[in-house]
């Protein structure tokens, strides 16, 4: 195991290092991969430490077991809560800056104060343990027990971690469904995945911290790096669907959206009975004008076409345009243009039967031929290749 273990850190190292230069050079503005870089080189740091000791001598870890490390806990706590400022950039992009991640952080600056300041000013030398029951036997002492502080602060975490998903993922995937026409890269549905990831992490490093087994430690590298490599892969493909400094002032996304350059621009900002009469009463027309435009000009076979790209031909604001669709057509934005692309290209698979589904499909507006099945198949009930199949079936019984 320890010839394993040897074996499995440089190629840790390898995945932080090299995860965190991929995303500092295609940083390009996006403030998720710089944080995510951070903190993929910090975890780095942290492990090449790890392995220098490992080629020392007597390290403790493989020559012999080390119940309850006392920097242990208060590195794996570390390493968890630096992962919040990312959920929250996620979610909430512009929201955390310094000064709120000092606040998330100061839970634990305290307890690393309070435990190692103790040690500082008494003077007090550091327990060892080498079993389990070395823990019962000197459980009574603060040099111990303090040293569960962490991982209570560590769940702490994970509970911050799930209560932010939770709170804020229908939020976003809302805002996602009524501004954009194509939200695939905006896709958040792998977050539950993320928290599961954190869980399982935070679990092996217990039984790490707890049993000091070489087996424990090798599952928890092994789980450490294959989620982080999906962390990796997610956050290169993401997509940011709120515009820069959205949340900059506030963490409310009502607020949020007041507030936003939005509104500022537009005399139609303010929510008062007459602005909603007149435009309850203009209603009708403004759905007939996107109509036309969706029929005359095709806007939904832009990739990168967006609610607020309907301003070319409707001077209203970001929540009245939004209104238009949910009053007017009974739909959402991305609903609507997702049944024109379908039309459209049902009209394709007719009219230009050696059109390859590919071809349709980009045509069409769709980002991918994947998200093209997918909406297809939600909207018709078939895939588009059943579909066509069935089309040209039909036909052919037509004219015989």
């Amino acid at each position: 195991m320890e010839t394993a273990l040897k074996m499995l850190m440089p190629a840790s190292c390898t995945v932080f290092f090299g995860g965190a230069l991929l995303l500092f050079l295609r940083g390009e503005g996006s403030r998720l991969r710089k944080i995510l870089a951070w903190v993929m080189l910090v975890w780095g740091i942290i492990i090449s430490l790890r392995l220098l000791s490992i080629f020392t001598v007597d390290h403790p870890l493989l020559s012999e077991k080390d119940i309850l490390s006392p920097l242990s806990p208060f590195l794996g706590t570390c390493a968890l809560g630096m992962l919040c400022p990312y959920v929250l950039e996620l979610v909430k992009p512009g929201w955390i800056n310094f000064r709120r991640w000092l606040i998330i952080a100061s839970p634990y600056l305290l307890v690393f104060t309070i435990y190692f300041g103790m040690f500082f000013f008494s003077k007090t030398p550091v327990i060892k343990l080498n079993s389990l029951s070395d823990i019962f036997v000197n459980i009574g002492y603060f040099n111990v027990w303090f040293r569960f502080v962490p991982l209570f602060l560590m769940i702490g975490y994970l509970i911050l971690l799930g209560r932010i998903i939770l709170k804020t993922k229908q939020q976003y995937e809302k805002w996602c469904v009524d501004n954009y026409a194509d939200t695939e890269a905006m896709d958040l549905s792998w977050l539950s995945a993320f928290f599961v990831c954190m869980v399982l992490i935070s679990i092996s490093f217990c039984l790490v911290f707890v049993t000091g087994e070489l087996l424990n430690f090798f599952v928890h590298r092994i789980i450490i790096d294959l989620s982080f490599c999906f962390f990796l892969y997610k956050t290169l493909f993401h997509q940011n669907p709120y515009p820069e400094g959205f949340f900059k002032n506030t963490f409310d996304i009502e607020l949020a959206e007041k507030e936003s350059v939005y509104c500022q621009k537009e005399s139609l900002c303010l929510e008062t009975q007459e602005a909603n009469a007149a435009f309850h009463e203009k209603l009708e027309v403004y759905v007939a004008t996107i109509e036309t435009w969706m029929v005359e000009q095709k806007p939904h076979r832009r990739k990168n076409l967006k609610l607020m790209d309907v301003n070319e031909i409707l001077p209203l604001n970001r929540s009245y345009i939004s209104r238009v669709f949910n009053d007017g057509f009974g739909e959402s934005f991305s609903q609507v243009v997702q049944r024109y692309r379908i039309k459209e290209a049902q009209q394709l698979m007719i009219v230009n039967p050696k059109m390859t589904l590919n071809e349709i499909s980009d045509l069409c507006g769709f980002s991918s031929p994947t998200s093209f099945n997918r909406t297809f198949s939600k909207i018709m009930g078939l895939a588009p290749g059943e579909y066509r199949k069935k089309k040209s079936k039909n036909r052919s019984l037509e004219e015989v």
